[in-house]
């Protein structure tokens, strides 16, 4: 059996659903750093390129991988949502996940899933407390982890 291929996307390379929401965008190498407005919600929208994979492969999804990290406790990802074109086939909520140092995160799919049409990969985000100045996350890079299985000619 082969290893597994990953397909990362850069953190800058993320459309921010609100970014009126938001009090900060700075793209910074490979990173995308937000600072919220205190209260709010957001979400973080990746496109995960694989339309010239799927002509030739049936691709199976085994995991979803992101790197980030946080300024404080107040600025949290509370959810991973991944969509095959409108469907959408996976997602964890409640996560409140919260690392001051660069952590990397590896969510299983299992079953594993049979990717069909293209992926968007969605982070939610919040920002908790009183003080704008403390709401900051960066997010360096997401990605999926995939078997490839050739498709018959």
């Amino acid at each position: 059996m082969k290893a597994p291929n990953t397909i990362w996307q850069h953190g800058t390379g993320a459309i921010i659903e609100h970014p009126g929401q938001a009090l900060l965008l700075r793209h910074t190498g490979n990173a995308l750093r937000v600072v919220g407005v205190a209260g709010s919600t957001n979400w973080l929208h990746y496109p995960i390129q694989l339309q010239q994979r799927l002509a030739t492969s049936a691709a199976h999804l085994l995991r979803i991988l992101m790197r980030y990290r946080c300024d404080s406790p107040t600025a949290l990802i509370t959810n991973v949502m991944l969509y095959d074109a409108e469907v959408c086939v996976f997602k964890a909520a409640g996560l409140n996940l919260c690392a001051y140092e660069w952590d990397d995160i590896a969510l299983a799919v299992d079953p594993e899933l049979r990717v069909t049409h293209g992926l968007n990969l969605s982070i939610g985000i919040r920002f908790d407390g009183a003080d704008n100045d403390t709401h900051a996350l960066e997010i360096s890079g997401v990605g999926v982890e995939i078997d490839d299985e050739k498709k018959p000619m």
